[in-house]
């Protein structure tokens, strides 16, 4: 049986993103994260959008996972 993942519930699109990630990756959650140097229990509330994560950490978190983070320009009319 797997492991369970809560959803996501916030409106930021980068955590919905990484979240996508982290679960495609096939990988525990738990080891990602403290690779990051991050808590599960940090990820848990960006997830919630109880917080959001620092710059730093969202880039350890994706570095882990083989992906940096980039800006990207807006569709135009947005």
């Amino acid at each position: 049986m797997g492991t369970y993942r809560a959803p996501v519930l916030t409106g930021n699109p980068a955590i919905q993103e990484l979240d996508r990630i982290v679960r495609a990756s096939k990988r525990e959650q738990r080891e990602i994260m403290a690779k990051a140097g991050v808590t599960n229990a940090a990820y848990g509330n960006w997830k919630r959008g109880v917080f959001e994560p620092t710059l730093s950490s969202l880039q350890a978190v994706a570095g882990v996972l083989g992906y940096r983070v980039a800006l990207i320009p807006e569709e135009p009319g947005k």
